[in-house]
């Protein structure tokens, strides 16, 4: 035969599958796994038994399959046909229709040991045991290579800087794989570590095996250390993760709930340092304000101030006294002054149609006790200076002066004769 080019023999397969009836309406049946419902609405997954796989995809699930739901595990039946991509030489089943048939050998045999396990009390709450809150030296048993380890150092590290992981190197898949993990479980719980993590990425129910075998839940359950599960997506469960003192979704989901965030403590440590000092800052200038407020009160009770303040008091009231005095004086001088002119008004009074004497003047005159002296009036005064004005004001032998225009007369009472008012 002659030399052919690889587009040859891709096209020629092509060409040989296309046009094969039996392959355009193909029924196979398989074990479902690696299932992803695209956003697109398009159904990507594996069909696979004991021995092969092979992939398969469901256009516009969401149109034509509204109803279907697929599980990974689950026996199905997928008719459609078969499809060859000739640029890279690979083979596809376009499924037309999808009809369950049944669980599938590996999802059966996880229901038998899960329901064996719980019946044994391996999942029971009162044998899970508490996470540290501060782990400073974490232990992981997954691949050296891959991104759960690389997740897990990344997640661990933001979170703590300072903490110590200690990573044992096991196999994660395939059939020495569970050996692997019971292994590097046995090895870090001697160790004396905080906690150990226990997981890898994500896979279908066949890569995720190891960690649904037997002995690996019976090594989590025996651990002394605390174990975190972290197998798989979130949507994966194995039978681990229903042993482990503590199940993750991811492995990343294991650090996060492994190691405490010391850095975001560091920060609400800093936010809460900066209240407290304002607080405190803001106290101190109250007090501060209230001890300047209390000084003030003090100096103004202080005995020497209240003195000076008193002395103040009363050299203004001393002040406002001399004052009115001064005023009373001028007031009295101006009054002795209009007596001391009585006799001229008196005189004025008898040239008054002459020089025209005004009404204030003349009412002056008329009260001036002088005038009535001149008039032959006298005014009687006691001992003290006092106005006799009635007769019940002395009495026999008292001394008195009389006062008239010109002088005053001393006497003695003699007699004291009290004037009967003709009825």
């Amino acid at each position: 035969m002659p030399v052919v080019s690889v587009t040859q023999l891709n096209n020629y397969i092509n060409t040989t599958l296309t046009s094969n009836p039996r392959l355009s309406g193909i029924e196979v049946r398989g074990e479902a796994s690696n299932i992803t419902f695209h956003k697109s609405g398009h159904l990507y997954f594996t069909l696979k038994d004991s021995d092969a796989s092979i992939g398969a995809v469901m256009y516009d699930q969401r149109r034509f399959a509204p109803e279907l739901s697929l599980k990974t595990g689950d026996e199905i039946v997928v008719k459609g046909r078969v499809q060859f991509y000739k640029r890279y030489g690979s083979g596809q089943i376009v499924a037309d229709f999808i009809t369950h048939s049944g669980k599938g050998a590996l999802n059966e045999k996880y229901e038998q040991l899960r329901a064996e396990l719980q019946e044994m009390g391996m999942f029971d709450e009162c044998y899970k045991q508490p996470v540290p809150e501060y782990v400073r030296r974490l232990g992981v048993v997954t691949a050296p290579t891959g991104a759960a380890i690389r997740d897990i150092i990344r997640t661990a590290r933001n979170r703590f800087p300072g903490i110590e992981i200690v990573l044992y190197p096991a196999l994660v898949q395939g059939d020495m794989a569970a050996a692997s993990i019971v292994k590097g479980i046995k090895t870090l719980d001697g160790m004396g570590l905080d906690c150990i993590i226990v997981g890898r990425g994500g896979g279908s129910l066949e890569d995720l095996w190891a960690f649904n075998e037997r002995i690996v839940a019976q090594a989590v359950f025996d651990c002394a250390t605390p174990v975190i599960s972290g197998v798989g997506h979130e949507s994966d469960t194995t039978i681990t993760d229903w042993v482990a003192d503590l199940r993750a979704a991811t492995p990343t989901a294991a650090a996060v709930a492994a190691v405490f965030d010391h850095c975001a403590l560091i920060t609400q440590l800093d936010r809460s340092r900066d209240r407290l000092s304002g607080g405190m800052k803001r106290k101190l200038y109250y007090f501060r304000e209230y001890c300047d407020n209390l000084k003030r009160v003090i100096a103004s009770r202080n005995p020497a101030v209240m003195l000076d303040n008193k002395k103040l008091h009363l050299t203004q009231v001393q002040k406002r006294l001399c004052n009115a005095m001064e005023q009373n004086l001028e007031r009295a001088h101006h009054r002795l002054s209009s007596y001391d002119a009585l006799p001229m008004l008196m005189d004025k009074k008898l040239s008054a149609g002459r020089h025209g004497l005004s009404l204030r003047a003349a009412r002056m005159e008329g009260l001036s006790p002088l005038l009535k002296l001149s008039q032959g009036y006298s005014l009687t005064e006691d001992a003290g200076g006092h106005v006799i004005s009635s007769v019940h004001r002395v009495k026999k032998g008292d001394a008195i002066r009389v006062n008239v225009k010109d002088g005053y007369l001393d006497a003695v009472v003699e007699e004291i004769s009290e004037r009967v008012e003709n009825g």
